[in-house]
């Protein structure tokens, strides 16, 4: 029987890869720095992502997260608690 979320050795579970990898790219794109671009990554996040791929990202960031930038880090770790 087959894994039904194969593992990938960079990012764990496959299924969070893509949002990995859009929390990094939003945090690269966002305008401002500091915490006004913290917080403007997570608004973005918590407008435009549905509360699945909130709670996916969060659990990652929560359990690991060394694939997340510190910039995108640090915006999910706000968005969980929004």
């Amino acid at each position: 029987m087959s894994d039904p979320q194969p593992h990938h050795p960079e990012h764990g579970r496959s299924a969070t890869a893509p949002l990995i990898k859009m929390a990094n790219q939003i945090a690269i794109n966002m305008p401002g720095c500091g915490d006004e671009h913290v917080t403007a990554v997570a608004a973005h996040m918590q407008k435009f992502w549905s509360p699945f791929m909130r709670r996916q990202i969060c659990e990652y960031c929560s359990t690991d997260g060394q694939s997340l930038s510190p910039a995108a880090k640090r915006a999910v770790e706000l968005l969980g608690e929004l």
